[in-house]
């Protein structure tokens, strides 16, 4: 009786198994179907200040990357300075009283507020 016991447990184990891969490709079949439906488009909105002086950095990499220049304001300063005497008879190697710093050359400096979206994908 055992063994008949066990050759009908095998007969009846054997369709179940080949059935269940069926069953399991349907089932994921339907969990990714809904997983899809319920994602939903993000839109993230970055923001960055980038600010060019006396024209050494570039503005075109960032907007080569998306970025919009969405405000921009203009800024007069100095580029370089120099050494000059303070008083026309002084001598700059023995008198450190004597020596003073000037601005040598003027430039702009631009400050850009940068604006990107960007999209991402979320589950609910």
């Amino acid at each position: 009786m055992r063994v008949s016991g066990i050759k009908s447990l095998l007969l009846l184990a054997i369709p179940v198994i080949l059935s269940g891969c069926e069953l399991m490709s349907k089932l994921e079949k339907t969990v990714l179907e809904r997983i899809d439906n319920n994602k939903k488009d993000i839109t993230l909105i970055e923001k960055k200040q980038v600010t060019v002086s006396c024209g050494k950095n570039k503005l075109k990499k960032y907007t080569d990357d998306g970025w919009k220049v969405i405000s921009a304001t203009k800024e007069e300063i100095v580029c370089t300075w120099k050494t000059e005497r303070a008083t026309p008879g002084c001598d700059i190697e023995r008198d450190k009283g004597c020596r003073i710093t000037v601005p040598d050359k003027m430039g702009k400096q631009i400050s850009y507020q940068l604006e990107r979206k960007t999209k991402k994908d979320s589950l609910e």
